[in-house]
């Protein structure tokens, strides 16, 4: 008589076998797909959170824009650099040989202030450097008149916001400049940033019109020469305006006490700077996302700017781009 043995038959054993490898490959197919959903949604909230701040800093840095018209300041020092000038030729015109600068009698130039707006077109890297005031509310280093130079730049995939004071750098004998004593604050604001494209719109002879570089102390989009090198502009052929403008103004800011009146029309500042931002994602390259920013500048001669600007749809129709000749 045999005995009835308890214990599981082979086949029973290896149909449990498939079933629990089967339970557990799903639970860890799902594992790994919540995994990667939750890193795909952080990467992405991290991006919309650089992509905010970025943003924000950037209009609010613009939206505090000071700015004066060159020839209303930098007057003592333009004044004593023509005294000193002409002291120069008239010591050389008599043979005599004698450092001003070191001497004694001669006036103190003092800093020469920076007030201008300018932006650099450099395709999809451009640059815009601009005084602001500065913000009481947080913690920043007290500057001259609490005033700070911003600069916005790219640089290897990286948008950089960079302080400084409104001090003109000095320059050597050749035009070089000379190092400030105190290098201005660098901040990277984002990585993964593959564009920053300007535009600045204004108002000129009727319509709205876009450039793609802006220089407040030129006289070339909203004050042309006169009306047949701004003709040239519009039929795409290459203006000499540039080169015969700008004589009259340094680019560290103020006018020479020389120039004329009637030449002491600048552009001044644009009534909007239009941002395009194109950000990549850190984990795949090939994939991006394009952000476009209007801000309108509060201090500028237009006072108004049409609604239109905000739609991206129309807004190619609506304004025409004046481009340099290079």
């Amino acid at each position: 008589m045999s005995r009835k043995r308890d214990g599981f038959t082979l086949m029973e054993v290896m149909v449990a076998v498939v079933i629990f490898a089967l339970v557990v490959s799903s639970l860890v197919m799902s594992f790994r797909t919540g995994v990667k959903a939750y890193d795909i949604g952080a990467t992405h909230a991290e991006m919309d959170q650089t992509i905010r701040f970025v943003t924000t800093q950037v209009a609010q840095d613009l939206r505090n824009v000071f700015y004066r018209q060159p020839w209303t300041y930098n007057v003592t020092r333009n004044q004593r650099e023509e005294l000193l000038a002409q002291r120069e030729k008239q010591m050389a015109e008599s043979g005599a040989r004698v450092d001003l600068l070191s001497d004694d009698q001669t006036p103190e130039l003092g800093p020469r202030i920076d007030l201008s707006f300018r932006a650099t077109d450099n395709g999809d890297a451009d640059e815009i450097s601009f005084a602001r005031l500065q913000n009481e509310a947080q913690a920043e280093t007290h500057r001259l008149f609490g005033l700070a130079r911003i600069r916005y730049f790219l640089a290897d995939g990286a948008l950089y916001r960079a302080i400084d004071d409104v001090i003109a750098p000095e320059e050597d004998e050749f035009g070089n400049e000379i190092p400030k004593p105190v290098p201005p604050t660098v901040d990277k604001l984002a990585n993964n940033v593959k564009a920053f494209d300007l535009k600045f719109g204004y108002y000129y002879d009727g319509e709205w019109l876009l450039a793609d570089d802006w220089n407040s102390d030129a006289s070339q989009y909203r004050n042309p020469s006169d009306e047949e090198e701004n003709t040239d502009i519009f039929k795409g052929k290459r203006s000499s305006r540039s080169s015969r403008t700008r004589e009259n103004v340094t680019y560290s800011g103020g006018y020479t006490t020389s120039s004329p009146l009637e030449t002491r029309k600048t552009d001044d500042l644009p009534a909007w700077v239009e941002i395009t931002y194109v950000f990549t994602d850190p984990k795949k390259t090939e994939k991006e996302r394009t952000f476009r920013q209007v801000i309108q500048i509060y201090s500028s001669q237009e006072t108004y700017i049409p609604p239109e600007v905000s739609d991206e749809d129309s807004q190619r129709d609506i304004f025409r781009t004046r481009r340099r000749e290079h």
